[in-house]
């Protein structure tokens, strides 16, 4: 008797260990397949390294990939990731290497698969050709430095039939075409683009036959299914000033304006906080915050992981304005856990302030212990969540 109840136990203290998720270190990409013969659903694998892909990888287990700031280039023409389970990536760069390859991207996402990207993930140096095809579902990311040319109806980004693109960005890419071969940035073949950010790409055009076409655009579609949502399509230019028509979104019979539903498409910038150093989230002043419509939203979250609404309704692109109260500060003031406020300090111009006047944070749990804390880059800001309370000394 004794011995069976031990067996039982036995039996079920296994089951209970084998349950638990795990986290495996990888090397690199090309070590993946015996890595996640290893792994369960759930489990995470931390990257240690920097890697160059020599060929074909699946990904087919719900994991979590940590890229711990490391990146896995493209070794060689044939070399891809295909995700073929929902997978978690962060902070891990994805490097086309500048290996041409005019219709097998780096990245694939099967169908009714989705993968989530973090605004750490980023997606880059495709030198002629997709670097993402996306059959499934891709949520995040972000897309930038490549380059395609003169590949026929083909975009960076393809977005297949069942496919679907969420708060990505994508921005400072190439797609150059010519009379014969269009090529285009986003292309969509009936999926979705919804809250995603698409700005400031450079198109270019073969100008020796028709030096008024342009060739190429930001976001195309080669069938009439295609839906755009809560998405900016802005300040995409042509490098050929003859060029003077909008290179934003083509329009065609596959591509209608009702197609493009509650977003944002022109040459102006729509209020980014600072489009010269590559930041595309929205000033509280930009028109679109609100701007965009509820029932559209896929994901709770925006791409830096903040709520998708936050305030009177939701923004188009990628990010989500993150909406607080403001308070002019010059001595401490009470905050109630967990709430998100702005200081600030009155007459600081913050160009400046380094040498017009020096002041610091302090912070206290209790109104009587305070201690030095340091503040954000708006060197008159100091952005807190759950402090009771802060302090602005003079010094």
């Amino acid at each position: 008797m004794s011995k069976t109840i031990f067996l039982v136990v036995a039996m079920l203290f296994g089951w209970m260990f084998e349950a638990f998720p795990a986290t495996v270190s990888m090397s690199g990409f090309n070590n993946i397949a015996s890595v996640l013969g290893n792994c369960r659903n759930g489990d995470t694998i931390s990257v240690t390294g920097n890697s160059t892909l020599t060929k074909n990888v699946v990904v087919n287990k719900a994991v979590t990939i940590l890229g711990n700031g490391y990146s896995v280039k493209k070794g060689a023409d044939s070399a891809r990731v295909t995700f073929n389970a929902d997978v978690n990536v962060s902070n891990l760069t994805f490097d086309a290497n500048n290996i041409s390859s005019s219709q097998t991207s780096f990245l694939l996402i099967a169908e009714g698969k989705k993968v989530w990207m973090d605004e750490k993930t980023v997606v880059k140096n495709s030198a002629n050709g997709p670097v993402l095809i996306v059959d499934g579902t891709l949520v995040g990311g972000v897309i930038t430095g490549n380059a395609i040319r003169q590949v026929r109806n083909m975009g960076i980004v393809y977005v297949r039939s069942n496919g679907t693109i969420i708060n990505a960005l994508i921005y400072g890419n190439r797609a150059e075409g010519n009379n014969n071969n269009k090529s285009y940035i986003v292309l969509s073949d009936g999926g979705k683009v919804i809250n995603c950010t698409i700005a400031n790409n450079r198109l270019t055009g073969d100008s020796g036959r028709r030096q008024y076409a342009p060739y190429a655009y930001a976001l195309t579609s080669a069938s009439n299914k295609t839906l755009v949502q809560n998405t900016l399509v802005c300040m995409n230019t042509h490098t050929n000033s003859n060029v003077t028509s909008d290179v934003n979104v083509e329009y065609d019979t596959n591509l209608a304006t009702s197609q493009m539903q509650s977003c944002y498409v022109g040459k102006n910038d729509p209020g980014f906080t600072n489009v010269s150093g590559g930041v595309y989230t929205l000033l509280s002043t930009s028109a679109y915050v609100n701007a965009g419509n509820s029932p559209y939203i896929r994901e709770p979250k925006d791409l830096a992981g903040n709520d998708r609404i936050s305030g009177g309704g939701v923004d188009m692109g990628a990010y989500e304005y993150q909406e607080c109260a403001t308070i002019k500060a010059s001595k401490s003031v009470d905050v109630v856990y967990g709430e998100k406020i702005i200081l600030e300090v009155d007459n600081i111009n913050s160009a400046y302030d380094d040498i017009s006047i020096s002041y610091q944070w302090q912070s206290s749990s209790n109104g009587r212990d305070w201690s030095t804390i340091g503040k954000d880059a708006n060197a008159n800001r100091y952005v807190i969540e759950s402090v009771r309370r802060k302090l602005l000394i003079i010094v």
